[in-house]
């Protein structure tokens, strides 16, 4: 039996054997397939390009190839992977959504019924991300207080650029934590309109664009914005027998729409005819009302005859850019036993000033019961100029003396007065009556540096009372620089002069190059002759006017013959040579000897458009 087993295994065995092995050489061996994995190209922040070459396919169909990729080593199907088509051949793979400046191991795969077979193992590292790269615009459109500039984003460093646009300081290297503007987002030129700048100053500016790294900016260019010249403003008040009484009264109002900060200087003076027994308050102000102490000056008639009375009251305020009012009141107040009625003629003005282009000092002076014995300073401004020009120093509002003292009051740039035209007094009717209103004014050619001007007051000449007044008014300084605009002066010392007729007391030729506007204020001290009506003037003709275009002044007796004033004129000026003058003449009441002598100031300052 054995035997038999053994014959019958070796025969199937040289029978089948052959068979088998032409079953296999027909069909083949399966087994998984055989892929090559390329090279990593075209890195970028987020994406590569890889792929691969399946050279066998194991006898088997390729179902799916591509590449897979993890920041381990080793990666297999089960991590990131593409799916690039099927069979045997090279192909390309995009590799997506990668982080940047990430390290990654990449191998491509193959898959057929045996399995899934892997290429050799490659790695990269993505692109970092950068800054973006962002060049400035030049500034343009300049004005005061706006320009326009931009910018161009040239790369967005690998990512998506979200936010651009310029800031900008008065200091170098300025940030996005300035001033800046927003211009939308991505690559490209951009425009930008930078707005709320101030008038005459230096700016720093950078464009900027900002990606998830960070915030990149330009170069950096610097622009100054335009001077705002200063601006005048005026009315002409003409208030003929109006009542007073009760509630202040507003004569005349000016509003003003300045574009940039700065301060305005607000004056109002003239002549106020009023009844005896009333005591008039008169107030140049940024409200509807007035103020106590140095927020008015108040004037009283001596007589039904000699009932008017000269004044002068300036104010100086703080403005933003936006519209503002400022007001000429008046109202009886406290002396109420005349009328009520009164006519005033004169002139509010309001003089803005470009805190960019010039420099305005002012102090409010509120002095009570001083001693005058001796020169004092009532009041001091300080200015640092950083080039030349010239100072116009005004001090008014009024004194309240004792009867018998002569007050002499000057602005200045010493701790003194000056005789003449160098300064103003004012005298006490009698105890009720002893308040007079004064004007005085200086003009100083200043350089560079730290100046003091003051107010000074003492108690001079005349003696008879107890040397106590109180004074409350305005010191105002108002430096000009000489690129910015003109002012003309002339001091006017005339003794002695016979106004019987109309008389050029003093003049002031100027030469602007372009259209603006002139101020011209005459002021100063006026002596003449019981029984005289005095016609002063501030004109741009050698003749006065009528209404606001005078003052009337009349001396009460030979020891109560002095007045200060102060008249303002306001007219539109072309290129060219203009000449504008002081007049004085004995109008009306001619019993006097028509004489007078007059020592004060005309003032002219140009106002360019």
């Amino acid at each position: 039996m054995k035997l038999l087993n053994g014959y019958i295994r070796n025969l199937m065995t040289v029978k089948i054997f052959p068979l088998a092995v032409g079953f296999l050489l027909i069909t083949g061996c399966k087994d998984i397939p055989s892929v090559n994995t390329n090279t990593i190209t075209d890195v970028q922040y987020t994406s590569a390009t890889g792929g691969g070459k399946v050279t066998d396919d194991g006898n088997a169909d390729v179902s799916a190839r591509g590449v897979c990729w993890s920041t381990d080593q080793s990666p297999t199907t089960a991590d990131s992977k593409t799916l690039d088509g099927a069979g045997i051949g090279s192909f390309t793979s995009s590799l997506t959504s990668l982080n940047p400046n990430t390290l990654y191991y990449v191998k491509a795969y193959a898959i057929n019924s045996e399995g899934t077979a892997y290429g050799n193992e490659v790695s990269f590292t993505t692109s970092a991300f950068f800054l973006p790269s962002v060049t400035t615009t030049a500034v343009t459109s300049i004005t005061a207080n706006s320009a326009v500039s931009g910018g161009n984003v040239t790369s967005d460093g690998g990512a998506n650029v979200t936010s651009r646009g310029v800031c900008w300081n008065t200091s170098p290297n300025p940030t996005t934590a300035n001033s800046k503007t927003s211009n939308g987002n991505g690559l490209g030129s951009f425009t930008s309109s930078l707005t709320g700048l101030q008038a005459g100053t230096l700016y720093y500016l950078r464009a900027y664009a900002v990606n998830s790294v960070g915030t990149a900016y330009g170069n950096e260019v610097q622009f100054t914005t335009l001077s705002v010249p200063p601006k005048v403003h005026h009315q002409g008040i003409v208030k003929t027998n109006i009542n007073v009484r009760g509630s202040s009264v507003v004569l005349g109002q000016i509003t003003i729409n300045p574009t940039s900060s700065g301060k305005v200087i607000v004056s109002f003076d003239g002549l106020c005819y009023s009844t005896p027994g009333d005591r008039i308050i008169l107030a140049a102000s940024n409200t509807t009302s007035w103020g106590i102490n140095d927020g008015s000056v108040g004037v009283e008639a001596f007589d039904s005859d000699i009932n008017e009375n000269p004044f002068s009251h300036t104010r100086v305020y703080n403005v933003s850019p936006g519209s503002q009012t400022f007001y000429a009141v008046a109202q009886n107040y406290v002396e109420t036993a005349g009328d009520g009625i009164v006519s005033i003629y004169g002139s509010l003005t309001v003089q803005f000033v470009s805190s960019s282009n010039s420099l305005v000092g002012f102090s409010g002076i509120i002095k009570t019961n001083l001693n005058l014995t001796n020169e004092t300073t009532v009041g001091t401004v300080t200015i640092n100029p950083t080039v030349s020009g010239k100072a116009i120093v005004k001090f008014d509002g009024q004194c309240i003396s004792s009867p018998g003292d002569r007050i002499v009051l000057a602005a200045s740039n010493t701790s003194s007065w000056g005789t003449d035209d160098g300064s103003v007094s004012v005298e006490a009717v009698n105890s009720d009556i002893n308040t007079k209103s004064f004007c005085h004014t200086r003009v100083y050619d200043v350089s560079p540096g730290s100046r003091t001007f003051y107010a000074v007051a003492q108690n001079y000449v005349e003696t008879a009372g107890d040397g106590i007044a109180s004074i409350y008014g305005s010191l105002t300084v108002h430096f000009v620089p000489a690129s910015v605009s003109i002012v003309g002066f002339t001091g006017i010392k005339r003794t002695s002069v016979n106004l019987s007729t109309r008389t050029i007391l003093g003049q002031v030729t100027i030469n602007p190059t372009v259209s603006g506007k002139v101020l011209v204020r005459f002021d100063g001290n006026c002596i003449s002759s019981p029984g005289d009506g005095i016609v002063l003037a501030a004109s741009n003709t050698t003749s006065w006017g009528v209404n606001d275009g005078n003052l009337y002044l009349e001396a009460i007796d030979t020891d109560l013959n002095s007045n200060s004033f102060s008249h303002t004129r306001v007219y539109s000026v072309s290129p060219g040579s203009r000449t504008f003058y002081a007049i004085g003449h004995n109008y009306v009441e001619v019993d006097g000897n028509g004489i007078a002598s007059i020592y004060g100031s005309l003032t002219v300052k140009f106002f360019p458009d």
